[in-house]
């Protein structure tokens, strides 16, 4: 077990936890409130909120934007 776990609180920002989840190896981070767990949060989650975000936004330039605060896009290079 790692005591010294990366958290996140409640209130975290959704491309404050891409941005953790694209600069390390986790796949789930514990959510927490006043020091207490209230639940985790996986990669498939942002994924699937950003996803939504895109898609729902009747300005969709505006959700690229947003997005692209996480950066580079990452190379796919073989």
């Amino acid at each position: 077990m790692d005591v010294n776990a990366r958290t996140v609180a409640e209130e975290t920002d959704l491309l404050q936890i891409a941005g953790i989840f694209m600069n390390t190896n986790y796949r789930r981070l514990p959510v927490l409130h006043e020091d207490r767990l209230v639940g985790q949060i996986s990669r498939r989650d942002v994924l699937s909120a950003l996803h939504k975000q895109l898609t729902s936004s009747k300005r969709p330039e505006q959700a690229l934007l947003y997005l692209s605060a996480l950066g580079e896009p990452p190379s796919f290079s073989r």
